[in-house]
């Protein structure tokens, strides 16, 4: 019994954590105003889609976006001009602002 009363209170441990990190991660989608760049940020739960305007050609950019955050250490995947971004489900609050940082940073050059 006692076992499963430390399991339920992990259980919801874990589910709090990811409702306040979710919450904390879609910040960035309502505080982009500063980002011309961002064509569109879609998600849901700590997926998110950043969508930024296409250049001469599309796909250039999002190949661009994807090296310069390599270079600066975040590793994401695009398609098009749309990086994929998914932080891990035990990402710290920390880790998550490092991310949005980051991001924002490469995104202020365009």
């Amino acid at each position: 019994m006692p076992s499963a009363i430390i399991a339920r209170h992990m259980e919801i441990a874990m589910e709090l954590t990811a409702e306040t990190l979710e919450q904390h991660w879609l910040l960035f989608t309502n505080n982009r105003e500063d980002l011309s760049v961002v064509a569109d940020v879609r998600g849901y739960g700590l997926l998110a889609g950043i969508e930024i305007k296409a250049g001469n050609v599309p796909g250039v950019r999002g190949a661009e976006l994807q090296a310069k955050l390599f270079d600066r250490g975040l590793h994401v995947k695009t398609t098009a001009d749309v990086a994929i971004m998914a932080p891990a489900l035990i990402a710290s609050r920390a880790e998550i602002d490092q991310m949005t940082a980051i991001l924002r940073d490469a995104l202020s050059e365009y």
